[in-house]
């Protein structure tokens, strides 16, 4: 090979130093190879290659590299196989579009593998989980009863019992035979199982579906006697030796132990040591049985263990339940504990007889409905409110609701002023323009609280609605006038005379202008077209386009073909198309021209400008 190389030096043809590369491979020369590719103009290969050279990878990987960037992939699959390094076999198989290749793995000897390293029992379903059939074959044949019990609990899950059943019975899992015998409802089925395996698990899982049904005989007789004994038994002196026996076992059970002793009348020993054995879930058992005829140290010792363990819910229950209801609103507030219907029946239940101070009474009541507003449950809160006599607080918090039906009725029970006030003013921030009986509501509040001030203010408001809204001034005098009849059995007063004589004078003016359309010979002395135009243009400023409309029609009906250019604003007639679909620009251009001349219509409006000003 250093012969070859010394002979071919000199020599320039990138073919030579190409099948030089090739020899390369072979003898697994890399260094030779570099100087090669370079003489080959292959620079991204000869990077390639002198960067796997670099690293620790094996020579075969090495060589492999050089061979897949000459073409030859044959030799590449080779070395890859033969280092054993399937990760770049794989990507050769992908990059070289081999896709067959780069997809099929030897399934059988993985399982094989898996099987060896033992964790069989979770890669293999995973390897197989897409194969159904594959895997449930490869289940049956399996003598592994973990494996048969994975593919058993699957098949459960799935809602296929009957299989489930056989699985767990290839698996000698009693328990799930009994477990799913019972959720199937089939209990003499269940019963034969227990009594013939004798299964401890199974014999307790199907004495306490005995008791769920209260079948105490039944749940007394199976195969484990002794849970018959000590929850059954008649007598509270075994229940106590069977509790004392659970607690000093060797391997203690302290959960059956607390039950016992509690079933046996030592409610406190039973709580003690659930308490010191941090037998949650049994307390919270044991807890929820409490009630205020308890020892009430016994429920705060109980109520502090839940507290140190961040159960502020049962806490709150227990206070609740002891009577102690001021400790437990303070849970509510402090912990955002929601009051829901239960909790608040525990809370005011019994609250009269117990709270001979009525101050206190009331002072719970009060608190009660502070958290309820707080947890924006405003409808408690206003009941609670009204329990406890304050009911401007309760309309406050009825007023946060929005319900507008309960807040009118509460206003027409209540009968106080604050209140009616308190309506009216919400029901002023409703759609009252749309809504008749809404606006019947605020003035009939206003009035029976004699608010006239705000009552005044009301109708000022509705005259506004009517000029900016639908520029109907005979109604907005209306309203200012009702709001000026106010002011006088108010104390406050407001200057609106200047207002409704602008407003008479608007009235009257358009009133004139109408009038002035009807009188025969008009046009003698006004062109009756400028009249039209003026309130014509008066209204659409005021975007009341639909009278302005109808007067346009009276104007085409008093001058057959004219043309409204002469006597309305270009802007206002766009303007009146725009916002009704009309088309009275477009049209009026075809129209004749009127007997007057435009220089005079322009004088003639003046002068009726002038004339109408005379009147305001």
């Amino acid at each position: 090979m250093d012969e070859a190389f010394k002979s071919i030096k000199s020599v320039k043809n990138p073919h030579v130093w190409g099948n030089m590369a090739r020899m390369c491979v072979k003898t697994q020369r890399l260094d030779v190879a570099v100087i090669c590719l370079g003489n080959m103009g292959h620079a991204y290969g000869a990077r390639a290659v002198k960067r796997i050279i670099e690293s620790n990878e094996n020579l075969d990987v090495k060589t492999a590299t050089l061979a897949v960037h000459l073409g030859m992939l044959e030799e590449a699959e080779a070395l890859y196989i033969r280092s054993g390094n399937y990760n770049f076999l794989n990507k050769l198989y992908q990059d070289s579009g081999q896709w067959q290749k780069a997809s099929r793995g030897d399934i059988a000897g993985a399982i094989q593998n898996y099987e060896k390293s033992g964790t069989h029992r979770f890669e293999v379903p995973r390897l197989l989980f897409e194969d159904w059939t594959v895997l449930e074959n490869y289940v049956i044949k399996s003598n592994d009863k973990a494996l048969k019990r994975w593919w058993a609990q699957y098949m459960e899950s799935t809602g296929e019992m009957e299989i489930a059943l056989q699985y767990y019975d290839l698996a000698d899992d009693y328990l799930s035979l009994v477990r799913v015998y019972c959720y199937c409802e089939d209990l003499e089925k269940a019963s034969e199982i227990a009594n013939k395996s004798g299964d401890r698990a199974a014999c307790y899982h199907l004495a306490r579906q005995y008791e769920n049904i209260d079948d105490v005989e039944k749940a007394k007789g199976g195969s484990w006697i002794d849970y018959g004994t000590w929850l059954y038994s008649p007598h509270r002196t075994r229940k106590l030796e069977a509790a004392r026996t659970f607690e000093n076992a060797d391997k203690p059970s302290y959960d059956k132990a607390v039950i016992l002793y509690e079933k046996a009348g030592y409610l406190g020993k039973a709580l003690d040591l659930a308490i010191e054995t941090n037998q949650h879930n049994v307390l919270q058992y044991i807890s929820s049985n409490l009630d205020e005829s308890a020892d009430p140290e016994l429920l705060k010792r109980t109520a502090n263990f839940f507290l140190q363990h961040e159960q502020f819910e049962k806490a709150v229950d227990l206070f609740a339940a002891s009577g102690q209801r001021r400790e437990a609103l303070v849970l509510c507030s402090d912990y955002n504990i929601k009051i829901t219907d239960d909790l608040e029946q525990k809370l005011t239940d019994k609250l009269e007889e117990k709270e001979s101070n009525n101050n206190e009474r009331i002072s719970i009541l009060n608190h009660l409905a502070e958290v309820c507003y707080q947890q924006g449950n405003y409808h408690l809160a206003t009941k609670k409110w009204t329990q406890a006599g304050n009911r401007l607080q309760a309309m406050k918090a009825l007023l946060k609701s929005g319900d507008t039906e309960k807040i009118i009725f509460f206003a027409n029970v209540s009968r106080e002023k604050d209140i009616y006030i308190l309506a009216g003013n919400y029901l002023q921030t409703l759609d009252w323009r749309n809504d008749p009986e809404i606006m019947r509501n605020i003035i009939s509040f206003y009035t029976k609280s004699k608010a006239y001030d705000n009552l005044s203010w009301f109708y000022s408001a509705c005259s506004e609605v009517e000029i900016d809204e639908y520029q109907n001034y005979e109604k907005a005098l209306g309203a200012l006038n009702e709001s000026l009849k106010c002011l006088d059995k108010s104390n406050e007063s407001f200057n609106y005379e200047e207002r409704l004589r602008e407003l008479k004078r608007v009235i009257e003016a358009l009133a004139a202008c109408k009038e002035l359309t009807k009188t025969p010979d008009i046009n003698t002395a006004v062109r009756s077209g400028d009249i039209y135009g003026f309130m014509i243009e008066h209204y659409s400023k005021n975007r009341n386009y639909k009278t302005a409309s109808t007067l346009i029609d009276e104007l085409k009906n008093a001058i057959p073909q004219v043309n409204l250019r002469y006597f309305i604003n270009v802007e206002s007639l766009r303007t009146i198309d725009s916002a009704l679909g009309t088309d009275y620009d477009s049209s009026s251009i075809q129209g004749k021209k009127s007997f007057f001349s435009r220089k005079g219509g322009r004088e003639c409006i003046s002068i009726l400008k002038m004339s109408l000003s005379a009147q305001l």
